[in-house]
């Protein structure tokens, strides 16, 4: 998912600079930690936290952009739940 968001980054301009600043304001604890003379996307890239989160936000706003991937998770745990059943 990361590598799809950082895709989505590269693709779309200013996409993580809305993400952050609605982190930001969600979330204040992350503008003690973060420095205002460094960029939006340096957070993001220095930031492992502040990158979940902002992953996170971008799986809710482009929820199509992560479909496949989602489809594949659900239907490897549907998997293993099949092989874990058959276990007990």
């Amino acid at each position: 998912m990361h590598r799809l968001s950082q895709a989505l980054i590269q693709e779309i301009p200013g996409i993580v600079d809305e993400a952050v600043t609605a982190i930001f304001e969600d979330k204040p604890h992350y503008t003690r930690l973060c420095e205002s003379y460094h960029t939006p996307l340096e957070h993001y890239e220095s930031h492992p936290f502040l990158a979940l989160d902002v992953d996170d936000k971008l799986m809710q706003d482009y929820p199509e952009r992560f479909q496949g991937v989602s489809d594949v998770h659900t239907t490897r745990v549907a998997e293993l739940d099949e092989k874990i059943a058959a276990l007990g």
